[in-house]
């Protein structure tokens, strides 16, 4: 069945309860159909810290929002964790990475060319992986004047070593989208969402509903 029963009620989380490194997945009705939506429906991905801020990167630039400011443009997060993943080192790892990137630009130019750049990194993916391990290319640092959301998460991932140099050739933050972090492991595991009232109703046809 690829749909859970009518009765089936979707796991919720409270905002108290999600972890810094958690990945947070925005969906938004009016955005669901878009081109970086696809497949899975979310058009945006954000990373959490303590206390409920979130590190994100919108049209505004980016910045370290409550995690209450996000969901007001959102109807619901679907939270990815990485059991054992996020220790105390990297979370402060991943606290000096949001405070150093806050106030930079939105990378507009780089999230449209992203299907262009995806499709050209694959073609030279098998180039890049034997040069980096005979020491003759280097993958670029994950601190850029500016990020689209993806990129940041990606970036933050690398920033706190929870992508090796080497894994950071195949998983480029300007390469992936909100969907390709969605559908991908080392970002985390569904564990559930958190919505603007416990009265929400997330959508049946959900990605994280229709697999559980």
């Amino acid at each position: 069945m690829d749909y859970p029963l009518p009765g089936y009620r979707a796991t919720l989380i409270k905002q108290a309860d999600v972890c810094a490194g958690d990945v947070l997945l925005g969906y938004a009705e009016i955005t669901s159909g878009e081109d970086q939506a696809q497949p899975l429906g979310y058009s945006h991905v954000a990373i959490a810290l303590a206390e409920q801020r979130v590190l994100e990167a919108t049209t505004s630039g980016v910045a370290i929002v409550t995690m209450e400011k996000l969901l007001e443009d959102y109807e619901h997060l679907a939270v990815l964790r990485s059991p054992g993943l996020w220790g105390a080192e990297r979370v402060q790892r991943l606290e000096h990475f949001a405070r150093s990137q806050s106030g930079k630009p939105f990378n507009t130019q780089g999230m449209g060319r992203v299907p262009d750049r995806k499709e050209k990194h694959s073609a030279d993916l098998m180039e890049k992986v034997p040069k980096f391990f005979d020491g003759t290319y280097t993958p670029p640092p994950p601190d850029q004047r500016s990020y689209f959301c993806s990129q940041l998460v990606v970036a933050a991932f690398i920033d706190a070593d929870c992508i090796s140099d080497a894994g950071s050739i195949a998983l480029s933050p300007k390469v992936i989208s909100p969907s390709d972090i969605g559908e991908d492991k080392t970002f985390g595991f569904f564990v559930g969402y958190v919505t603007r009232s416990d009265r929400y109703e997330v959508p049946l046809q959900d990605h994280f509903r229709r697999f559980l």
